[in-house]
């Protein structure tokens, strides 16, 4: 992950466009995250769980008002699940890895003190690098490429000049399965309809230059 950040950076510094069309950041963002599936009655969300996200951003300004806003960030998922076997209700610990690249229509408003408040909306490919369930690995059940939709708002207080401090809240919704049609995780349910998706709510936090 550290040699990827790495790349990334360079490559976003070695781009021939104007300082005044770009501006690059760091983010962090705590969230909460559980999961959605498709038949509750059979398997169904019992818990959020509390991790972070992080990396790098990049807005493309081709207005003063509307930028394309592309990152690529590192998100740990956390949830958990309950269901019926037989007699018991089985709780299952969820933990997963995405390397995630949303990309999202930015729009801002003019400055007011020192600040510009923004909206944002878009999509975010995820590719999946871990998966553990009830801290056994479980990567070979876990579809690698999902999606999701988010929209969030925010605000940036620019302290000198370009650099600014951002501050924001982002929805996260699942699009796509993150489970294997012919996942075998639960050997009493057959989980070839039933879809589950990660979603999560983060509070970004980051510095823009």
């Amino acid at each position: 992950m550290k040699k990827l950040i790495v790349i990334v950076t360079v490559i976003l510094f070695s781009l021939n466009v104007s300082a005044q069309k770009v501006n690059l950041g760091l983010k962090f963002s705590p969230h909460i995250s559980w999961i959605k599936s498709d038949f509750s009655n059979t398997i169904s969300n019992d818990g959020a769980g509390v991790n972070f996200s992080y990396g790098l951003m990049l807005d493309y300004n081709f207005t003063d008002n509307y930028a394309l806003n592309f990152d690529i960030d590192f998100a740990t998922l956390k949830y958990t699940t309950s269901h019926l076997d037989s007699i018991n209700t089985i709780i299952t610990k969820w933990k997963q890895q995405y390397v995630n690249i949303p990309v999202a229509i930015k729009m801002k408003t003019n400055e007011i003190a020192n600040m510009k408040f923004f909206g944002k909306i878009g999509i975010s490919p995820m590719l999946n690098t871990s998966a553990r369930l009830n801290n056994q690995s479980n990567s070979d059940q876990v579809n690698f490429f999902n999606a999701q939709f988010f929209i969030g708002a925010g605000v940036q207080y620019y302290l000198l000049g370009n650099t600014a401090f951002m501050a924001g809240l982002t929805y996260h919704n699942g699009l796509l399965r993150m489970n294997r049609k012919k996942s075998t995780i639960f050997p009493e349910i057959d989980l070839t309809d039933i879809a589950l998706k990660p979603n999560y709510i983060s509070l970004d936090l980051g510095i823009i230059f």
